[in-house]
């Protein structure tokens, strides 16, 4: 693979672009001890281990920098990580990653959610947002099983089928 482009990023980054259609982050200290620079050449092999050994830990670091602060939908985290120009394989890894150790969570968020806006918003507005976040129908399937507080959740998730037709 050959490196076709290199781009400046935020906070001391790069963006390596590759002749497959492939791009990630890295630290300019990185790129150049790394010796990345346009038109040279890669095999596979170099850049699976640039991918596991420096992109997947930047991945992970940013999973848990993002997660510091608030919650998000597996959807969101898979957002922001994209946006950041990480491989899809390398947002696969940080996701599983992020479930695995139950950082990333949907029911937990949605049951929060819920938890938090359901005096403030309408059956409506809290589908909309759930949805809106990727909340998908069988986590809203598990809340209703575990929730029946004012019987808020079985509508949520009824209407949530009827817009979608069951599926996510």
């Amino acid at each position: 693979m050959k490196v076709e482009r290199i781009e400046d990023g935020k906070a001391g980054r790069v963006i390596v672009h590759l002749s497959e259609g492939l791009s990630f982050p890295l630290g300019k200290k990185e790129c150049r001890n790394l010796e990345i620079e346009k038109g040279r050449e890669f095999s596979w092999e170099q850049i699976s281990w640039i991918l596991e050994e420096l992109v997947f830990p930047r991945g992970r670091n940013y999973l848990i920098y993002l997660l510091a602060s608030k919650d998000y939908t597996i959807k969101e985290i898979e957002g922001k990580l994209h946006k950041a120009q990480y491989p899809d394989v390398v947002i696969e890894q940080v996701v599983s990653y992020g479930v695995e150790k139950h950082y990333l969570d949907d029911l937990r968020y949605a049951e929060d959610y819920v938890r938090t806006h359901k005096d403030g918003k309408s059956v409506r507005q809290l589908i909309y947002k759930l949805q809106e976040k990727g909340i998908p129908s069988s986590v809203l399937n598990e809340l209703e099983a575990e929730d029946d507080r004012e019987n808020l959740l079985p509508k949520v998730r009824r209407y949530y089928e009827k817009k979608t037709g069951g599926a996510y």
